[in-house]
């Protein structure tokens, strides 16, 4: 037989190879598949994470294929570097926020004691505790520049290599649409032992410039 690897390239190659020991014809059939077609270990962990929590919400856990081919869209094939926050509007257009807009909860440097605080009060809805938040609280991710998409995630080393990426860009983003989105009686929690419990530098500042009055009645 003739090893078809000698023929032109195709999407997967057979090889076959031919072996004769103790008078038996062996028959050997080795399946290669180029490498492009292959998602990285860190993009097929990244896509289970978010299909597992985006199933933990009865309002999309039908639809979370559609979820993630939404998100998707907004950087696969686009350069990380200097990623507008405006790319994400879509995203936050078709999966906007659901809860009692008077339970908004914002916080800096208090994560963990939000998340807390939160868990034991279920009055109260910080943005990690949303749909897209909760997806894609500490997760990274980041595109390549015309490339397909068939590797979504680079690993954090390469998402982080310029300030402001497709992460940062997201959560600038997800800030400013949770401020809006609260109306009524807004909540906050800071730490008072810290010298700045209101950093301008952080996204609380962001969700600050986007609270009004009279939507929002009060902090």
């Amino acid at each position: 037989l003739k090893d078809i690897s000698e023929s032109p390239a195709s999407a997967m190659e057979l090889k076959i190879k031919l072996a004769i020991a103790g008078g038996v014809l062996l028959l050997a059939v080795v399946v290669i598949v180029p490498p492009a077609t292959l998602l990285s270990p860190r993009t097929s962990q990244f896509r289970k994470t978010f299909r597992r929590r985006c199933e933990a919400f009865p309002q999309t856990s039908q639809r979370c294929e559609q979820v993630l081919s939404t998100f998707e869209k907004t950087y696969v094939g686009k350069d990380p570097c200097n990623f507008p926050e405006e790319a994400y509007r879509p995203l936050f257009e078709d999966y906007p926020f659901t809860h009692s807009c008077d339970k908004t909860m914002f916080w800096s440097d208090t994560k963990d004691l939000v998340d807390q605080f939160c868990k034991e009060r279920n009055h109260f809805v910080p943005l990690q505790n949303t749909l897209l938040g909760n997806i894609l609280d500490d997760q990274k991710w980041c595109g390549k520049k015309s490339s397909k998409g068939k590797n979504v995630y680079r690993g954090p080393h390469l998402c982080k290599t310029c300030k402001i990426n497709t992460v940062s860009s997201f959560w600038v983003r997800a800030s400013a649409e949770f401020a809006k989105y609260a109306c009524g009686h807004a909540n906050v929690l800071l730490d008072g032992a810290i010298s700045k419990p209101f950093d301008p530098t952080r996204n609380f500042a962001v969700e600050v410039k986007n609270l009004a009055f009279p939507r929002v009645k009060s902090l």
